[in-house]
Order: structure tokens, then sequence, then C-alpha cells
């Protein structure tokens, strides 16, 4: 992973990495259904996310993968190869478009029945081997690191709102968020930066605009 990623990124911080076991023997139970007489497939699955900054930008990136070994009786381990590898780098701030397009990537693969027919024979088993192991790499890109800080970020923003007796308001013109005293319904600001809370939808003046508030 550092031979992919370091020649694009500086600073390089690995914030979270672990093996998967868990995806490992899902995937494994996979190949056991459909595997042949006298030989068999193995997967060792792991992720990681990082940090890194390109041309002074922070970014984000994650990635999985999944080790496969074949193993022949009477010989022992075959050949192993990388046979899968997924995630995405991008700057901090589209870290979740980048996630989501990777998702919508593997939710939307599909091998192409002529080609496995002339490759393997074996059209209808590679196909669901494929669509099954995709569907489980996305549920796991799904679940990052990014994501999980994600709902942890929010969940620590709402109950500090709640001990503060603030929310969190958003001036769609220029995304900027403001925190505010919550004691109001409604909330706008002016030119000035000015804001001013109502408990009915009634603008104070012709000068300012309406701030969205957060949940």
């Amino acid at each position: 992973m550092n031979l992919r990623i370091a020649p694009q990124c500086a600073d390089l911080q690995i914030v979270e990495r672990k093996d998967r076991p868990d995806i490992s023997d899902i995937f494994n139970q996979i190949y056991a259904r459909y595997s042949v007489y006298g030989a068999g497939l193995v997967l060792t699955t792991g992720e990681v996310a990082f940090t890194c900054k390109k041309e002074d930008k922070p970014m984000k990136g994650y990635y999985f993968a999944g080790t496969q070994q074949t193993y022949i009786q009477g010989i022992g381990a075959g050949p192993w190869n990388m046979q899968y590898l997924a995630g995405f780098l991008a700057e901090s701030d589209h870290a979740d478009t980048a996630q989501a397009i990777g998702e919508h990537m593997l939710n939307t693969f599909q091998v192409n029945p002529d080609w496995a027919q002339r490759q393997q024979n074996l059209t209808a088993e590679t196909s669901k081997v494929v669509s099954e192991t995709h569907e489980h790499i996305s549920r796991v890109i799904n679940d990052t690191y990014w994501n999980r800080q994600g709902v942890m970020d929010e969940i620590d923003r709402r109950r500090s709102n709640a001990i503060l007796g603030v929310v969190d308001v958003v001036d769609e013109k220029y995304g900027k968020e403001y925190k505010v005293e919550n004691s109001s319904n409604y909330y706008w600001i002016d030119h000035r930066g000015n804001i001013v809370g109502t408990d009915t939808y009634t603008i104070p003046s012709i000068d300012f605009r309406e701030l969205i508030l957060l949940p």
C-alpha cells in the first residue's frame, strides 16, 4: 500500500490498520460452495485508513485488500495473488463522495457472461462468486474508519451542543457554519454578519437571509 500511495502523498499517517478475519471467513465460505474437487481457495483480508497531504491539501484514504492462496490436494499451497484491492484517496472534504462512488462501482460491477464462458466455462459459478464477494466488500467499505469517525463526531457535536445550550446553523450563501444560542426557532444573518433569532418564520428586515438549522 505504501508503494502505491507514498509517491502521491506527503506526511503519510496511518490512523487505523487491522486484519479482517470476520470478512475472510465469509469469503471463504462462499469459495467453499463453488470449489472443485482437489483444489480450494483461501482468502485473507485487511484494511487501512490513512491521512496525508497532496500539494499541501489534506487528504483522506482507505483501502481494503484481499490476498488469495490456492491449495491443491497432494501438493499444498499453490499460486498467491492480490484478488481484491478497493478503496479511495481524496481531498478530506470529498472523502464521503469518493467512498460513495467506490461503493456504487462495486454494487454495479458484473462479469461479462460471454467472456467468462470463453475463459473458464464456469459462467454461473463465476458470476455468483463475484456478485456475493463484491456485495460484502461494499459493506466493508461502507463501515470504514472514516464513516465510523463521522458518526462519533456527530454524536460528540450534538452532546456538546446540548451541554452548552447552543445549536449549529449554516449560511448556505457562503457555506459557513455558526454556533448560536439555542433560544429561537429560526435564525437570520445580514451582510454585516449580525445574527438574529425569531420564534416565527418572520424575516427581521430585507437585509437578512435565513440560516439553515442543523439537526
